[in-house]
């Protein structure tokens, strides 16, 4: 079903949806190069697997309401380079910033460009490595071509010790200068 999601997500250099274009521009990314892709909203929302909420309903696990208030679905990885889920994010200051589907276990997980892609699938050793905090963070540094990028995100940081490092590769990281960040 997350495979599913993000094969219908329309590619952002397609996009046309003027609030997600104005939101790219205002965080300086360009759409033909970032690294997500927009919530389809003629996805069969209601056909997901049902979830348990906190009020004690069964809801899909990405409903069509998260589909339109986080409409940027950014994939996320495990150290192995497998999709496993993904991340929305919202374009409105109504709106929290980012959701995750409800009942997924996000832990462990990173935003990964194509090379940081092809380093963890053990195709590609790139010389520098750059990790940066959470999805605004990775699509900024991601939409530089070449660049390997992992975007970490809550309690992934034991992970990294997963991936096939050599002695030699030069690892940059830029997290933010406060509290989280000076923990990663």
């Amino acid at each position: 079903e997350v495979y599913a999601i993000i094969r219908a997500a329309v590619p952002m250099p397609d996009c046309k949806n003027q609030e997600v274009l104005k939101f790219l521009k205002k965080r300086g990314l360009k759409a033909s190069k970032t690294l997500a892709g927009v919530a389809c909203p003629r996805f069969p929302y209601k056909s997901l697997t049902k979830t348990e909420r906190g009020n004690g309903q069964m809801n899909p696990w990405w409903s069509i309401y998260y589909a339109l208030h986080f409409p940027i679905l950014v994939p996320t990885f495990d150290y192995k380079s497998i999709l496993v889920s993904f991340q929305g994010r919202s374009v409105s200051p109504d709106v929290r910033k980012s959701s995750c589907p409800v009942g997924f276990d996000t832990a462990n997980t990173f935003f990964l460009s194509q090379t940081a892609r092809q380093f963890l699938q053990k195709t590609l050793t790139p010389a520098t490595i750059w990790i940066v905090e959470g999805e605004m963070d990775f699509l900024v540094l991601a939409q530089h071509q070449g660049e390997t990028v992992i975007g970490i995100r809550n309690s992934a940081v034991s992970h990294l010790q997963l991936m096939p490092w050599r002695p030699w590769q030069q690892v940059i990281i830029a997290t933010d200068n406060d509290e989280t960040g000076n923990r990663y």
